[in-house]
């Protein structure tokens, strides 16, 4: 017996959720049905930026390709970037995707 297909592949979406503060950012992996797979949590000082934060979270995961990404930022949001308040760290969506 073969499953549906579109329910496979809706089962196995998965989506990057951030919460980036001032002293931590959070991360988490959540699939189709918005259940958490997967989190960690990291100290701001240990990173130079956003990247390097999302490179230690993501590099030692052997993942698919993402299906969406939503982050939360304690600072600004303009129409394609953000920025936090309490530290020097600038959000683009475009680099965040590469």
């Amino acid at each position: 017996m073969t499953g549906d297909p579109a329910a496979t592949a809706q089962n196995s979406a998965q989506a990057l959720i951030a919460d980036v503060g001032g002293t931590n950012t959070r991360m988490a992996l959540v699939d189709a049905a918005g259940t958490v797979r997967d989190s960690a949590r990291f100290a701001n000082d240990d990173h130079a930026g956003f990247a390097g934060v999302l490179a230690a979270y993501l590099g030692p995961r052997d993942l698919p390709p993402l299906d969406a990404c939503c982050i939360a930022v304690a600072g600004p949001v303009t129409p394609g970037r953000a920025r936090l308040t309490n530290r020097d760290w600038r959000f683009d969506p475009t680099a965040i995707a590469a």
